[in-house]
């Protein structure tokens, strides 16, 4: 007469195993792009709410600056909000892990005004603000980008700021004209 089998065999085992590490491996490499997506996308409102909250307190002139400007560079992991006195305002604000800025093809950095519309001018005249930058100096523009060893003041229209992580990219579209932002999204 034959025993019965009490346990599982070896085979049995690893067979069980192998299929479960395959289950395991699809199920991880097939949410991985959604947390990504996750990440780029909370970049993406959190830089248009901070970009709003900011140009809101320049517009309100609340600490008396007449423009403010932010700083976003090719490739970098955080962005900068400064004074007109060249200063940084607060931290610069981190992206999530792994999100990275990406402006469009040869520029590798941006700074964009936020010009207080109620502050007199260099030239006496009321909401004529200009912008200055170290790099574009004093204008009537609503962003200064570098190209290679170029600076050169942005009059009018938009540029897409991208954020990026492996494969997931998300645009924001900065607009504008003369020395105003006019929209982002």
């Amino acid at each position: 007469m034959q025993q019965m089998q009490k346990a599982f065999t070896l085979i049995e085992l690893l067979v069980v195993m192998s299929i479960m590490a395959i289950a395991a491996t699809i199920i991880f490499f097939a949410t991985s792009p959604n947390d990504r997506n996750q990440l780029v996308a909370n970049a993406q409102k959190e830089f248009i709410v901070n970009f709003r909250s900011w140009q809101n307190g320049v517009n309100q002139g609340a600490d008396g600056l007449d423009y403010k400007y932010i700083l976003l560079t090719n490739g970098a992991t955080s962005y900068t909000l400064y004074s007109n006195a060249q200063t940084v305002i607060g931290s610069p604000v981190n992206l999530p892990s792994k999100v990275t800025i990406g402006l469009p093809s040869g520029i590798s950095s941006l700074a964009v005004c936020l010009n207080n519309p109620n502050m007199t001018s260099y030239d006496g005249t009321v909401g004529k603000t200009a912008c200055w930058n170290d790099s574009c100096g004093l204008g009537t523009y609503f962003a200064c980008q570098l190209s290679g060893a170029t600076y050169t003041p942005v009059n009018s229209g938009s540029i897409p700021v991208n954020f990026v992580s492996g494969t997931v990219s998300k645009s924001v579209t900065i607009e504008g004209s003369g020395m105003a932002v006019s929209r982002i999204w």
